[in-house]
């Protein structure tokens, strides 16, 4: 992994759980009210490089503290280097956030808009109109003493106008989001970031369920499912370590494909074998250029 993954720069770490809905009998009913496992996955660059499977009725944050530290541990062992840290709001949690402050990490979290939080952001005067992916929004930032402590943290927020119903939380017509950061970039710098981890925090989720079968796991009980997770996340991490090689010596190929499109335009070949000169040549109708990947 740390022959993919670039040892010469700082990245990002991602902290993930996904739901695999399925009907194996001894999955469980989760927060969605669905069923099926609840696998964790820390992630770089879309890059998984800790994977914890978990029943469907495990808490979000069973045991995370505890993956962070194992997953930071195993990263500076292969010489990467981690300063930042995102996550959804499973990660809101004291000890979590005081750690990467120990740490030294700059860390963005969603924020539980708890009542506390939104009357504090109602009570803000200053929100700055901004474009955030492509809607009108406002943006602030305050700080605000979080997990009864007496310590300040900083909240970058946005909201925006309700359409249509409201609900009760929409209080003054607006919904409220907020991200909790050590980052001193402007709000509006510190959203978009954070906003990053729906392509690079959770897309390979999108892949490893339709591409690598987690959406159809094969076998009856938890403890198989789990070992065919993690050798499909190997698979996973190969293909992609094939399609940067290949990326970098044919058009072919780019590093964005996905499983089927690469298949498609690299590995499917019609090709017929033919008799000739008392010997058999396969013979490939195609107009592809493979030369530059044998080239030693």
């Amino acid at each position: 992994m740390g022959d993919t993954l670039n040892t010469s720069q700082t990245s990002t770490l991602d902290y993930d759980g996904h739901m695999v809905e399925n009907t194996k009998a001894d999955n469980a009913c989760n927060y969605k009210q669905t069923e099926g496992y609840y696998p964790v996955v820390l992630s770089i660059n879309k890059l998984p490089v800790y994977i914890q499977n978990r029943n469907g009725n495990t808490p979000e944050n069973y045991d995370q503290l505890n993956l962070i530290r194992k997953t930071l541990t195993r990263c500076e062992e292969l010489g990467l280097q981690l300063k930042k840290f995102r996550a959804d709001a499973c990660c809101y949690e004291k000890s979590t956030i005081e750690y990467l402050e120990q740490n030294s990490f700059t860390y963005y979290i969603r924020a539980e808009m708890s009542g506390s939080l939104r009357i504090a952001l109602e009570d803000e005067p200053e929100w700055q109109p901004v474009i955030l992916n492509n809607k009108k929004v406002e943006v602030c930032s305050i700080e605000e003493k979080l997990f009864g402590s007496q310590t300040y943290r900083r909240i970058a927020a946005y909201r925006y106008k309700v359409k249509g119903q409201l609900t009760i939380d929409d209080t003054n017509g607006y919904r409220y989001y907020g991200v909790v950061t050590n980052d001193t970039a402007d709000a509006l710098s510190c959203i978009e970031f954070y906003n990053q981890r729906g392509c690079e925090g959770e897309h390979h989720f999108k892949e490893l369920d339709h591409d690598f079968g987690w959406n159809k796991l094969p076998f009856d009980n938890m403890e198989m499912n789990t070992v065919y997770l993690y050798a499909t996340a190997i698979a996973y991490l190969l293909f992609n370590i094939f399609k940067k090689q290949y990326a970098a010596k044919t058009k072919m190929v780019q590093v964005q494909m996905r499983l089927k499109n690469f298949i498609l335009h690299f590995v499917t070949l019609t090709a017929k074998w033919i008799k000739t000169g008392r010997r058999y040549i396969l013979k490939i109708f195609t107009t592809k250029d493979y030369s530059p990947l044998f080239v030693t």
